[in-house]
């Protein structure tokens, strides 16, 4: 199965973390973010992140993967 996700700048590190997780449990990741820390548009990543799916080039996508999942992997205080 190919997992598409998407970033902007902010969330270059977490981006990487995520797809290496994501690739040790076998997931093949299409990364449609950037990997720049120069500020960028986010929307722009998320069209590529959803035209990955429509056109059958990943299974299954979140443009905002890696703040969803930063949030839910956030430690609690």
């Amino acid at each position: 199965m190919k997992i598409a996700i998407g970033n902007d700048h902010s969330a270059v590190e977490m981006k990487n973390e995520i797809k290496s997780f994501l690739e040790s449990k076998g997931y093949e990741v299409l990364d449609q973010g950037t990997n720049s820390t120069e500020s960028c548009d986010y929307p722009a990543y998320g069209e590529k992140v959803g035209k990955a799916v429509v056109t059958g080039e990943a299974d299954l996508a979140s443009p905002s993967a890696v703040r969803d999942l930063a949030y839910l992997w956030r430690p609690t205080r």
